[in-house]
């Protein structure tokens, strides 16, 4: 079902973010704007979840931080890539070194947002994610 702001109201998104802050941030600021969101506190706890999700329907889109302990954004990526090629990721990121660190991944990214950024960008770049997936 999607509402007259666009987006779908049944749409699943898992964040994937190590800083405890700004995980409830997203968290909040999506469920607030209507969304199914789930949480992972790192790049192997969201392949756990995705692992589990698998067997319930996959996320819609994902959203993930990319310097994290256990396993990167980078590495995380290589996963979906491989095994959820059609779900569309969000990047977003703190450190200044990013051009060089993206670089190689940018093509994987529907969206790329460096920290900090505004709710209303990160908000415009899922209803974009979510969209595009469905064309």
């Amino acid at each position: 079902m999607t509402s007259q702001n666009g987006h779908d109201r049944h749409a699943r998104i898992l964040i994937v973010e190590d800083d405890t802050a700004m995980r409830a941030l997203l968290m909040d600021e999506l469920r607030e704007a209507g969304y199914h969101v789930s949480q992972a506190v790192d790049g192997a706890d969201g392949v756990q979840k995705l692992l589990q999700a698998a067997a319930t329907g996959a996320y819609d889109l994902m959203i993930t931080d990319l310097k994290m302990p256990k396993l990167s954004g980078q590495g995380l990526m290589k996963i979906v890539n491989e095994r959820y090629p059609a779900m569309p990721v969000i990047a977003i990121t703190a450190f200044a070194d990013e051009p060089e660190f993206v670089k190689p991944y940018h093509t994987e990214f529907v969206a790329y947002l460096r920290k900090p950024f505004k709710m209303e960008e990160l908000k415009s770049a899922v209803r974009v994610a979510l969209l595009n997936r469905r064309k």
